[in-house]
């Protein structure tokens, strides 16, 4: 997030935190190989469920 620190000098942060995320995912696409390797997958997937529950769960709503 450094990066988006120094972006905000130039562009808003409307664009610096987008660019800074995707420039974050793809300079660790070398470890996504070992990740998925170490992937425990009983509690992974339990924990992936939980996150697709709760994510909407937790989202304000506008109206």
């Amino acid at each position: 997030m450094i990066l988006a620190l120094g972006l905000m000098a130039t562009v808003p942060p409307s664009v610096a935190v987008p660019v800074a995320l995707l420039l974050d995912l793809v300079c660790s696409a070398g470890r996504w190989i070992g990740a998925y390797r170490g992937f425990h997958q009983p509690v992974g997937y339990r924990l992936i469920a939980g996150m697709l529950l709760a994510v909407p769960i937790g989202t304000p709503r506008s109206g």
